[in-house]
């Protein structure tokens, strides 16, 4: 048989103490979880923004394509106007030479109708006064009036030295007296047919 042993205080050893679970840990992990969660949140917003803006993205491409596209219409368009303008102006330059054409022209014409209408004024005295000396003609020898009423007529031809003829003729009633005042009626009448 064997000794029972004994206890001794050298021969007992305490029993390893047991952990003490820590209130500290579930904070720890309580602490971790939440970060998770919030990485998770952070991430799972990331990716919302990310596809949000890819999805902008694609949109704003789209519009600056669509733009892109009105813009180059819009250039030919203005490039045709241009055109359009430039041939306009050629034109209004073209009319308003002209105009300046037609202005001289019409100047040209104005004189040329102010120098014919001198010239038919010139003319109409002339027949008037050719008429007034063919009326003394016509008193003399078809009409045969009186000395007065040629006289009348003579003084109305305005003509001084048919006057002083016929004066002559009055005064002193001859064939000569008669034919120098009768030559140059007809003299008169013959060089303002020919003027």
């Amino acid at each position: 048989m064997q000794p029972e042993p004994t206890n001794s205080v050298e021969d007992v050893q305490p029993a390893a103490a047991a952990p003490k679970k820590s209130n500290l840990g579930w904070l720890v992990n309580l602490l971790v979880g939440l970060v998770v969660v919030a990485l998770l949140a952070v991430v799972g917003w990331l990716g919302y923004r990310g596809n949000t803006l890819t999805n902008e993205l694609t949109s704003t491409k789209a519009q600056v394509v669509e733009l892109q596209g009105k813009y180059d219409t819009l250039k030919g368009e203005n490039a045709a106007l241009a055109a359009e303008v430039a041939q306009t102006r050629t034109d209004i330059e073209q009319t308003k030479s002209k105009i300046e054409d037609a202005k001289a022209t019409q100047k040209s014409a104005q004189s040329d109708l102010t120098e014919a209408q001198n010239k038919a004024t010139v003319v109409k005295n002339r027949i008037e006064d050719t008429s007034k000396l063919m009326d003394v003609i016509t008193a003399i020898y078809v009409t045969k009036e009186t000395d007065t009423d040629i006289l009348k007529k003579v003084i109305a031809t305005g003509d001084v030295k048919a006057l002083e003829l016929f004066s002559k003729f009055v005064q002193s009633p001859t064939t000569t007296t008669l034919e120098a005042f009768t030559n140059y009626l007809y003299e008169t009448i013959a060089a303002d047919l020919k003027k």
